[in-house]
């Protein structure tokens, strides 16, 4: 979302109620600005300055920490008029007679309990006492814009399930989805429907009720869901049937749309006694009754009914809904274009986008969707339109062959121009278009794999598995139906490009065994093809996955193969990315010959290509290269020479870390000063990073500056600091050193005891570690503030012992010049 001053502003208004609130909130977040802010007039004032002074992300992100429920109830005010947080809610439309079942729905969502589960028969009105639930007062009152509407009604998968409540609530869509539903709904009150619960729980019902479980169990969220049967226990809903319209409601409701003048019609009681009192058959037989007498509708339902029953694939007793369906699409009112909007609906499980109607049904689209919509056959939710599940359900209409191949044609398009652009900046857009069609995309390609576009469909499919692996939206069919196709007609580079995507798809969730296999199968295909530029970048994805399981050997020869095709085909910023890793591979390997002659290779291409961060990370890596060999000077050079094309990227991690290194070397030449500041200067961007290993060692760096200059107390703060850090992430060596430099400025205050105790337990843990060196200096301390002779002698000989371990003569040699006679 982008931010903008006039979203901010609702937003604050909202969050902060009161003059007061505008002014405790600058002071604690803003310093000096706060005094501008309360030289203001009013609280309009107050928070038009805060909005003009700060930063837009910075504010959103101190109002979130200051007030955290209150800005997740209220982040629809981000965006101008949206009424929720997530996808639109469509409106609920007249909920005649049914006061009693929204009061209790009501009752029930509104206090701590189990979820709520409306069951009823199809048509039954379950759907539309949901949304009106989710508009009613003291909902919007209780949850704000945390009100979301899950339509899962074509989820056949938990798969599917999670993606629709992740749509509902237009998260982002990243995988896996499960957990980042969970964190959102976690951060404050919302009410969240399932609707159609039973699609899902019918195919899955353990592992349904597991997550509806999960869902309740988070404070101050009220699940409400529907279902046309009971679900069973262990879901432990509280159930809330919903039955058939009183005679008078129903009559009531069916004059409201076929007009007064029906109400003493002869034939009316029973057109209503056929309909049972369910309110979408009502609707439906009301809208299709046309302006003759009743007699003329009596006589379509009865021909109808009579159809359904002798049509072989129809139902053996039709519902109420079934046949009023049948009658309102031969009905006058519903006219050709509304026909064919109706049956190519029933194909698109996500339903249409009004700005789509237009390319799919041109000139008659948005007419059709109108007519759909009065006539109750569809419902609206923000600018797409969809098909009631009873409705989609009943429809026996075919859509024409010219409007299923258009439909083919955009999804196939949608996927193609925005697939591609996942995985590189900018490309959250691109993600959010393919993630609220997803489906619809998925069922056309499959669609087209067996007609004219058959070619284009495959395309499609393989422009698709980035985000199929990285959004948790989908499946990976469309992609195995592509290979099966590319394979059966001996097309062996599109086989290769499916294949790969399938690794990709793997790869993207985590299951890199699953990718290997499938890079492997992929390989000798591109190579069949003469396909260098897909066989590179198959080799480089190979490498990618050893490289992650450090087994380097293979790593390296796949990279290495990859070096010549990249040159092969004049793709330079493959062969330099290549060669960067190789370097990386012979850091690891502390081939520092090879390293240093692979980043110099990689380092003019990628300024050829204008690629300043790939370049500015291989002179990093020169400059750790020389700062690892004690080479200073270069090293210094390197990182400062670096440090603003750094500034520039924002790469507030490599900044930090050669901050680091630099402080570290002015520390070497006890230049104090100089080495403060950069430690200093790093300390609060590997804070922000959340690099806890790198901020304890620039803490124990800091306490090593304070130390040398002779300054116990900040030293002293420093390593106590550092040593949590340590502990968190299991660093031992960090903090045994960081215990041992307590026990040496415990020594200099002459406080042996606490020095003693310091050093003993520096010295576990070296012990632990089998550091011989470290034991050996350890020992050494702990003689220091032996008041025994025999135990100041026994650490004398443990160090030597020590020292022997390693072969380091001369520090026995050193021990034995200031101790003459010791040994």
């Amino acid at each position: 979302m982008v931010l903008t001053k006039a979203g901010l502003s609702r937003l604050l208004a909202e969050v902060l109620p009161h003059e007061g609130d505008v002014d405790a909130f600058a002071v604690a977040s803003f310093g000096n600005a706060a005094r501008r802010v309360a030289r203001a007039t009013d609280r309009a004032g107050k928070i038009a300055l805060v909005v003009e002074l700060a930063e837009p992300k910075t504010l959103l992100d101190k109002l979130s920490a200051a007030h955290p429920a209150a800005v997740a109830r209220n982040e629809h005010l981000l965006a101008e008029d949206k009424r929720v947080a997530g996808a639109p809610i469509p409106e609920p439309g007249p909920t005649l007679g049914r006061d009693a079942e929204l009061g209790k729905i009501g009752e029930a969502i509104h206090r701590d309990g189990p979820a709520v589960l409306l069951v009823g028969p199809a048509g039954i009105g379950k759907t539309t006492l949901a949304l009106a639930a989710l508009h009613a007062p003291a909902s919007t009152q209780r949850f704000g814009g945390r009100r979301f509407h899950a339509r899962l009604d074509t989820s056949r998968k938990l798969s599917a399930a999670v993606v629709e409540i992740a749509r509902a609530m237009g998260l982002v869509p990243e995988a896996p989805l499960r957990p980042r539903i969970l964190e959102a709904l976690k951060r404050a009150p919302a009410l969240l429907v399932l609707d159609d619960l039973d699609v899902v729980w019918q195919a899955d019902p353990s592992n349904t009720a597991d997550l509806i479980t999960e869902l309740a169990a988070i404070e101050g969220v009220a699940i409400l869901a529907t279902a046309r049967e009971e679900i069973g226990r262990s879901a432990k809903l509280r159930t809330i049937n919903v039955g058939p319209l009183g005679d008078a409601v129903a009559r009531n409701a069916f004059c409201a749309i076929a007009g007064e003048s029906r109400r003493n019609d002869a034939s009316l009681g029973f057109l209503l006694a056929e309909l049972s009192g369910v309110p979408l058959a009502i609707n439906l037989l009301a809208h299709a009754t046309g302006d003759g007498p009743l007699d003329g509708a009596v006589r379509n339902w009865n021909k109808k009914q009579n159809e359904l029953l002798m049509r072989p694939d129809g139902p053996e007793r039709p519902s109420a809904v079934e046949i009023a369906v049948e009658v309102i699409q031969t009905s006058p009112r519903l006219t050709d274009e509304s026909k064919s909007l109706l049956s190519l609906l029933t194909l698109l499980p996500n339903g249409l986008l009004a700005e789509d109607l237009a390319t799919i049904l041109p000139g008659s689209g948005a007419n059709a969707a109108a007519t759909l919509k009065t006539l109750g056959l569809a419902l609206e939710a923000g600018t797409r339109l969809r098909l009631r599940r009873a409705v989609r359900e009943s429809v026996s209409t075919q859509a024409s062959h010219g409007e299923v191949l258009r439909a083919e044609q955009f999804f196939g398009s949608l996927a193609l121009s925005n697939g591609p652009k996942i995985g590189w900046p900018d490309s959250e857009a691109a993600a959010e278009r393919l993630a609220d069609d997803s489906d619809n995309i998925e069922a056309m390609i499959l669609r087209g794999f067996d007609g004219p576009n058959r070619i284009a469909s495959v395309d499609a499919a393989v422009a698709l598995a980035t985000f199929l692996g990285t959004s948790g939206h989908a499946t990976p069919r469309v992609i195995e139906r592509a290979r099966d196709i590319a394979r059966e007609t001996g097309d062996k580079l599109g086989e290769a490009d499916c294949t790969q995507a399938l690794g990709d798809i793997a790869l993207a969730r985590g299951e890199t065994d699953e990718a290997r296999a499938r890079y492997l199968d992929a390989l000798p295909l591109f190579h069949q093809a003469r396909a260098a530029l897909s066989e590179a970048n198959c080799l480089m994805r190979l490498g990618d996955i050893a490289a992650d399981r450090a087994e380097l050997d293979e790593a390296r020869h796949r990279y290495a193969d990859a070096v010549p095709l990249f040159r092969q085909v004049g793709d330079k910023l493959g062969e330099a990315t290549s060669l960067r890793n190789l370097g990386d591979i012979a850091v690891t390997r502390e081939d520092n010959d090879e390293a240093r002659a692979r980043y110099r290779e990689a380092i003019p291409l990628f300024d050829e290509i204008g690629d300043k961060g790939a370049a500015a990370l291989c002179q990093k890596g020169l400059g750790d290269i020389a700062f690892n060999m004690s080479e200073y000077d270069e090293a210094r050079a390197i990182y400062e020479e670096i440090g603003p094309v750094l500034q520039e990227l924002d790469d507030r991690l490599g900044i930090a870390q050669c901050m680091q290194n630099l402080g570290d070397i002015a520390f070497s030449r006890a230049e104090h000063g100089v080495a403060e500041k950069h430690y200093q200067k790093a300390l609060p961007l590997l804070r922000e990073l959340g690099e806890k290993h790198a901020e304890a060692s620039c803490l124990q760096s800091l306490g090593d500056v304070a130390l040398a200059c002779a300054e116990p107390e900040d030293a002293q703060a420093y390593y106590l600091a550092a040593l949590p850090l340590l502990r968190e992430v299991g660093e031992k060596m960090g903090e045994a050193n960081c215990i041992q430099s307590l026990g040496d400025i415990a020594l200099t205050q002459f406080e042996h005891d606490q020095a003693r105790s310091h050093y003993e337990e520096a010295l576990g843990l070296f012990t632990a570690l089998k550091d011989d060196y470290s034991i050996g200096w350890t020992h050494y301390r702990l003689a220091q503030v032996a008041a025994d002779p025999d135990i100041f002698r026994n650490h004398i000989f443990a160090s030597r012992d020590a020292w022997t371990n390693i072969g380091r003569q001369d520090l026995i040699n050193d021990i034995a010049n200031e101790f003459p006679g010791i040994f």
